[in-house]
């Protein structure tokens, strides 16, 4: 599971017209969904400047901690090559968390446009820690079982001992 958020978006919420925020938002909506797309993984949800994504959902594959980070890394370079009226390319930055564990993706709830499906366990919440670690950097954060997977399957990749409360995470500098 990977979660995104995109960093300072409520000072450029204050500085932006309205309809000018909207179009950035959805400029990094449409790039972190076409990255997303291309590494497998499917968006859950958007919440606002967040967004929930999941790997191995509907079909789960042995590589999908590895999609994920690529996914992340990705992710955190193109947003930053997006040039839009916030300012010139490098403007924009986003934080990733992802982890892995178990959860149910149920049914679809809400109505209308805001139809969406449940996602419950205790990853989410993880990969919200993981995310927040970067403070106002940029970054990608993994729960700590996601990290142990990757160097299980040999990635060479350095990751740091920062430990969210009530969660393990590891950060992958960017």
């Amino acid at each position: 599971m990977l979660f995104c958020d995109l960093v300072g978006s409520t000072p450029l919420s204050a500085r932006l017209d309205p309809e000018d925020l909207r179009g950035i938002i959805g400029a990094y909506h449409r790039c972190v969904t076409e990255i997303v797309e291309t590494f497998g993984g499917f968006v859950a949800r958007y919440m606002g400047d967040g967004a929930l994504v999941l790997f191995g959902y509907p079909q789960a594959h042995e590589t999908d901690a590895e999609r994920a980070i690529r996914a992340g890394l990705t992710i955190v370079d193109a947003v930053a090559r997006l040039d839009t009226v916030a300012g010139p390319p490098g403007t924009l930055k986003v934080r990733i968390g992802i982890d892995s564990g178990l959860v149910v993706v149920g049914d679809l709830i809400g109505f209308g446009s805001s139809l969406e499906a449940s996602v419950i366990g205790d990853t989410p919440k993880d990969v919200a820690a993981a995310q927040a670690l970067g403070a106002d950097s940029v970054g990608v954060g993994t729960g700590s079982f996601t990290a142990a997977q990757l160097l299980a399957a040999g990635a060479t990749h350095a990751f740091a001992d920062l430990a969210a409360p009530g969660a393990g995470a590891a950060v992958l500098g960017v």
